[in-house]
Formats: C-alpha cells, sequence, structure tokens
C-alpha cells in the first residue's frame, strides 16, 4: 500500500511494499545519545530515518516503541541482493516518433510515469530520446548554479528526493548554501539537502506539457540511471509556472555533444 505524511513542512509519499525490517537505533554522537527509527528495504536499503528531537514527547515516542517492539529480537536478517537494473530497450525497438508525440499532448506531469509505461522507455533513456525537443543535458555543476540563481533571487522551488519506498517533497525558498567535500548542502532551518555532486552521473532541463502551460524541470540520474532528485519552481494546481524558474533555467547552458554518450 501507499502512504502519505502531509503537513505545511512535510510532505511524503511512502511506498510500503519497500519497508522490510524497522529498527530503534540509538548511537553516542558528539551531543551524546542520538535515537532514531531506521526502515531498510530488503536488500538492505535505507528507506526512511526519523531522529528523535529536543521537541520529541519522549513518553509518546517511548509509548510507540514499546506497542511496536517485535517479540522476536534476534539478529538473523534475510538481506537479499538487489534486483538488477533492467536494461534498457534498444532505440531502435522504440517508437520515438509516437512517443514523442504523446509526450507533446501531456496534460499533467503525473502522466508522465504512464507514457513511458505505454513505450517501454525507461526515464533515462527518455531524456536522450527526447533530447531537443523536451529535453537538453546541462552540466551536472550547473545544478548548483540554479540553487544558487534560486537563492539570490528568493525564487521558491520544489525539491524531490526519493529511492523506491519513500518520497520527500519540500517547496520553498532556499538561502542557506554551503558546499563540505562532495557535498553540496542546503542548510535551511525547515530545508535541509546534503546533495552528493560526484554521484551525478547526467543532469537534464525536462520540459513537460500540462493543461495549465509547459511545467520546466530538471533531473538528476546518477551512474545507475535512477533519478534520485527533481527540482520544480514552486507550483500551484491552475496556475501558470513561475516566470522567475524559467529565466533561471533558460540561464543554464547546454551541454555540448551530448549525443555522443548514447
Amino acid at each position: 500500500g501507499h502512504g502519505i505524511v502531509l503537513n505545511h513542512d512535510i510532505d511524503l509519499r511512502l511506498f510500503m511494499q519497500h519497508w522490510h525490517y524497522g529498527f530503534c537505533v540509538q548511537e553516542e554522537a558528539k551531543s551524546g545519545v542520538r535515537t532514531s527509527l531506521q526502515f531498510f528495504d530488503r536488500d538492505g536499503t535505507a528507506v526512511h530515518k526519523v531522529y528523535v528531537t529536543n521537541k520529541t514527547d519522549r513518553a509518546k515516542f517511548d509509548a510507540l516503541l514499546e506497542k511496536y517492539t517485535a517479540p522476536d529480537q534476534t539478529t538473523n536478517i534475510d538481506i537479499v541482493p538487489p534486483a538488477p537494473r533492467l536494461s534498457d530497450r534498444p532505440d531502435t525497438d522504440i517508437d520515438t516518433a509516437g512517443f514523442l508525440t504523446h509526450w507533446d499532448t501531456l496534460q499533467d506531469t503525473h502522466d508522465f510515469f504512464g507514457l513511458l509505461n505505454t513505450f517501454g522507455v525507461s526515464r533515462q533513456q527518455a531524456m536522450r530520446l527526447a533530447e531537443g525537443a523536451f529535453t537538453r543535458r546541462i552540466a551536472p555543476a550547473t545544478l548548483r548554479t540554479m540553487l544558487e540563481a534560486a537563492s539570490t533571487s528568493g525564487t521558491p522551488i520544489m525539491c524531490f528526493v526519493g529511492n523506491a519506498g519513500c518520497i520527500q517533497i519540500h517547496t520553498g525558498t532556499v538561502k542557506k548554501l554551503k558546499e563540505v567535500g562532495p557535498w553540496f548542502n542546503i542548510l535551511d532551518p525547515g530545508f535541509n539537502l546534503h546533495l552528493r555532486e560526484d554521484a551525478i552521473a547526467e543532469a537534464w532541463a525536462v520540459r513537460k506539457p500540462t493543461r495549465d502551460g509547459d511545467v520546466n524541470s530538471i533531473e538528476i540520474y546518477d551512474s545507475e540511471g535512477f533519478c534520485f532528485v527533481q527540482f520544480f519552481g514552486e507550483r500551484k494546481p491552475k496556475k501558470p509556472e513561475l516566470e522567475a524558474w524559467r529565466e533561471i533555467l533558460n540561464k543554464l547552458p547546454t551541454l555540448a555533444n551530448s549525443g555522443a554518450a548514447a
């Protein structure tokens, strides 16, 4: 089944078929003992973690823990190897013209997943097939340029970060940006993002038509072809996209020779 956690600051979409193991973890940190609930997929991949803070109602937390502590506390866990990524179908097997025609008639960004399924196209492959029409490749380093421009201009954005079991969506402005080693971070009170820049294999600027006008985004892929973060301008239903967001994206240079790596 699916779960949703939704309030002003948190928007989580949970895909419970990927939640297989849960633990209460206590670990030593500089500030003392840090307590968390941590959930994992059957292949050992971390799905979601919830940390106790100084605002946590510990009595309720402890009662929750007591209620859901498993009677079996043995340490034997069956971890299965991750499923191999399905290979893309050859481009020549795909009705690219039909795919692009249907892309052009999208009514909602949520219809994109159905479009991929209909034509048997992987998400990353779709980026390549639509290059020059609906997508353009950008350098991974320009992601930082985008965030700095959004911060400077005060343009509110939407950020989607996900794995198979959980997608977290944040909406709002970004202010404090900081580089720490390979990580580029957003360190705002209500928005903490730690982005591993050296994990970015491809970055794409993407245009999707909708009944409310075009919606533009940045999609970030790792070396496995997984889209692990997406950025949009803040959007409200039935309202056109923020012009300030489009201006930021339009200034990001297209990466040359992007077709050569197909």
